[in-house]
């Protein structure tokens, strides 16, 4: 099994909860922006549901290639700078700024650096980009290139965090799917040489039937061939008899002839 394989139905998991979480800030972004006042919710929905068709679709034709990894990624790195503008203005625009985290959190699930490589560069460089251009959407009031490396740093924190963790997940979960599978060979091995076995004794028990009545038959045979040499002694013997008493009879006849003869001469000599 390979890595790809293994690691298959924890990203499809991973795309689901992805495309969902997507949906569900989608969904916040009117009633939070009625609620702080925003005047830009409408144009925040709109870009937040481009941004999510791509991962949904992905999610709902099952991929979890490379370029879908992506493609959650990046929604998940462009969420919380929507929320971030949002909050423009809001004193509590510099809060949202977590939502980084929490988007980043997620992207564990794709179990794959690049999505997270690709988002932690995008976030330096968006506020790197907003700090020198429009400072006041990201740092109200306070901003600075210290400030913007500082944020550099914590999100380079969390990256290496995020990616031992990957690659923790990886490890144990192709380990468990090589064992499993090394599991499954054993055991189908296993059963083979038990069918091999069943096979082999059954072959035994008819090669004994067949041996039992081969000894069976002999024994009729030899008690056939007694019989008939018993039979033929029993014969022979009645032959023999028969001879002797037809022997006794012809010379008993022959004895009185020659006596009779005897008689005849001996009278005649006289």
């Amino acid at each position: 099994m390979t890595k790809t394989d293994a690691l298959a139905p924890l990203r499809h998991s991973g795309s689901r909860v992805i495309a969902a979480f997507l949906w569900g800030n989608a969904l916040l972004i009117v009633p939070v922006g009625l609620m702080i006042g925003s005047v830009e919710h409408w144009t925040t929905l709109a870009m937040a549901i481009l941004i999510a068709i791509l991962p949904t679709v992905h999610c709902w034709q099952g991929r979890t290639d490379a370029v879908a990894r992506l493609g959650a990624g990046l929604a998940l790195t462009a969420y919380p700078m929507l929320f971030v503008y949002l909050f423009r203005d809001h004193p509590w625009q510099m809060d949202m700024h977590m939502h980084f985290f929490v988007c980043f959190s997620l992207m564990v699930l794709t179990l794959d650096a690049a999505p997270i490589l690709v988002g932690a560069a995008l976030t330096v460089v968006h506020h790197l980009l907003l700090y020198l251009i429009l400072p006041d959407w990201v740092f109200p009031g306070s901003g600075s290139i210290p400030r913007v490396l500082l944020h550099g740093f914590l999100v380079s924190c969390l990256v290496a965090v995020m990616l031992a963790t990957i690659r923790l997940i990886v490890k144990l979960t192709t380990t468990n799917a090589d064992a499993r599978h090394e599991a499954d060979i054993a055991r189908a091995r296993a059963e083979t040489a038990l069918a091999d076995a069943e096979a082999a004794q059954v072959q035994t028990e008819r090669a004994l039937a067949l041996s039992r009545k081969s000894e069976e038959r002999a024994a009729d045979e030899n008690r056939e061939r007694l019989a008939a040499e018993a039979a033929l002694q029993h014969l022979s013997s009645e032959r023999r008899h028969a001879i002797a008493a037809e022997l006794e009879e012809g010379v008993g006849a022959l004895v009185e002839d020659l006596l009779a003869v005897a008689s005849d001469i001996a009278r005649q000599a006289s």
